[in-house]
């Protein structure tokens, strides 16, 4: 009974593991773009991307 409870519990915690891996993808290509149409390191588009530095 535990371990199939645990089981459960670990399909769910991977398929999030996935679903942000996928937002972050996501958030880091709109920083690219962001920064690719000319804003500066400081701009409002980039801004993840400093804090990421």
């Amino acid at each position: 009974m535990l371990a199939a409870e645990l089981a459960t519990q670990l399909q769910e915690v991977q398929a999030e593991r996935e679903e942000l891996v996928i937002a972050e993808r996501v958030l880091n290509r709109l920083a690219e773009l962001g920064c690719e149409e000319g804003s500066g390191p400081s701009s409002p588009n980039c801004w993840w991307r400093v804090i990421e530095r």
